[in-house]
């Protein structure tokens, strides 16, 4: 497997931020390399680009129509994978994200946590995705025959994040799926956190697409999902 090299090309993110970031995509990657069964690339840290993988954080994105419609995204370039994240992507919130836990009281839970991503689980999920799909070109057939890209972290989307804890920073991830959410008919667990219920289904907020007969792609969200079985 490659290299895996996390790379500050922003002028506002701090070397000594995604040096931390970097060590978190470890463990994260560690745990996404062990639910799929494929071996791990080494993670580290660099001031540049290398020659294999790369996630970059940046202040601009060297495709501008992404800009309005993601935090992140990867693609495939000179045969290698390389992601992006921006850096402004949440304003002035930690690049970890925050974790509230959750109130207590008499030893009986009141509240529910929190978990607020950061970019560092922008960067986790393109990191992800790179791993299972690196070519995007991976598609998986649901029970109506949609072919679904294998965007892992796509269909668990929405307020499912996990804290790692990394140069002690809580620093959350985000969750994904497992190779049994993509097999009709398989048993669970199909995510990380367990959360969808079964093979091709998606929690509210999450999403997916699908590639059409004619080569098209098609949005998937919980309530089309819901419309189709109505």
């Amino acid at each position: 497997m490659a290299t895996l090299t996390v790379v500050n090309e922003s002028k506002t993110a701090k070397n000594t931020d995604v040096l931390t970031m970097s060590q978190a995509i470890k463990v994260f990657v560690s745990q996404v390399c062990a639910a799929w069964g494929i071996p791990a690339p080494t993670v580290v840290y660099g001031i540049t680009r290398g020659t294999g993988w790369n996630i970059c954080i940046v202040d601009n994105f060297p495709n501008p129509a992404m800009t309005n419609i993601a935090y992140g995204y990867h693609e495939v370039v000179n045969g290698q994978p390389i992601g992006y994240v921006r850096a402004n992507s949440f304003g002035s919130r930690s690049p970890f994200g925050t974790y509230v836990k959750p109130l207590v009281i008499a030893g009986r839970q009141i509240t529910k946590p929190i978990y607020t991503p950061g970019i560092s689980a922008v960067a986790m999920h393109e990191v992800a995705e790179m791993l299972i799909d690196p070519n995007i070109n991976r598609y998986a057939t649901d029970p109506q025959g949609r072919q679904w890209l294998m965007e892992i972290c796509d269909h668990t989307t929405g307020n499912y994040n996990i804290p790692l804890t990394s140069y002690n920073a809580n620093v959350i991830a985000p969750d994904f799926t497992f190779p049994a959410f993509y097999e009709i008919g398989a048993k669970g667990p199909y995510s990380y956190l367990g959360v969808p219920t079964k093979p091709f289904t998606l929690p509210s907020g999450a999403y997916g697409y699908y590639k059409a007969a004619n080569g098209t792609v098609t949005p998937l969200t919980a309530e089309t999902i819901a419309l189709d079985k109505a």
